[in-house]
């Protein structure tokens, strides 16, 4: 048992050391798009070079070996996943894995809540390594899911899409973009709240920023942040 856990640990620390990440000027931190009260959040710098990092680490080697992990990637659900992979491959000319790379490169947050008397929500904030690889992502998306319908909406002059699978899918989900950086939910109101973020992160004065506190402008999270050790 403290070997499973001495290498589950390990793998942790792989994820969290990578936190040297810069932005431009006219970039806001994923992280900062998340509301304070958030009850997980995981966040994953420099995602693409964490995961080539993995890949070729004995770290990979020791997980492969475990039964449980071979159980996995022998079973109906990864195997059903190197198949899409597959197929998305001969349609786009990159598998999904490759498109979620370039489009996840620079930095992933997944954040969930807990309202109350409602389900858990969720929101996932990536950042690309260029608006080029984000762009291409998305046709990717559009191309493997041809009759997916999408209307524009507006949030603060900002815009963001309501994508359904097909006309008459349940199966829908919102996104808006700023740049290369791309927030989408199955909500609608956490991603109007990242517009909200956005927008205050770039106009301090303004009211919305008196409003609800982002995480990454926490102080407890910027300290223990600053605790981790950077690579």
């Amino acid at each position: 048992m403290r070997s499973i856990r001495g290498v589950f640990a390990a793998l942790l620390v792989v994820i969290l050391v990578s936190n040297g990440r810069t932005f431009g000027d006219d970039e806001v931190a994923p992280i900062r798009l998340i509301d304070a009260s958030a009850a997980v959040c995981l966040e994953i710098p420099r995602f693409e070079a964490t995961w080539s990092k993995l890949q070729d680490s004995r770290l990979l080697a020791r997980l492969k070996g475990f039964p449980p992990v071979q159980r996995f990637l022998a079973g109906p659900g990864f195997q059903k996943w190197t198949l899409i992979d597959e197929y998305a491959r001969q349609a786009t000319g990159k598998s999904v894995t490759a498109h979620l790379l370039g489009a996840f490169s620079e930095a992933v947050v997944i954040a969930i809540y807990l309202p109350d008397g409602k389900p858990p929500q969720g929101v996932l904030i990536a950042q690309a390594r260029d608006a080029d690889a984000l762009k291409q992502t998305l046709l990717a998306w559009a191309k493997l899911e041809p009759e997916h319908v999408t209307r524009t909406l507006d949030h603060h002059g900002q815009s963001y899409i309501r994508r359904a699978k097909s006309a008459n899918s349940t199966e829908v989900v919102y996104y808006t973009l700023f740049g290369r950086t791309i927030a989408l939910s199955d909500q609608e109101r956490l991603i109007k709240q990242v517009i909200e973020f956005h927008e205050a992160a770039g106009d301090k004065g303004n009211s919305i920023a008196a409003g609800p506190q982002a995480l990454g402008d926490s102080e407890h999270f910027r300290t223990n942040r600053a605790r981790l050790p950077a690579t």
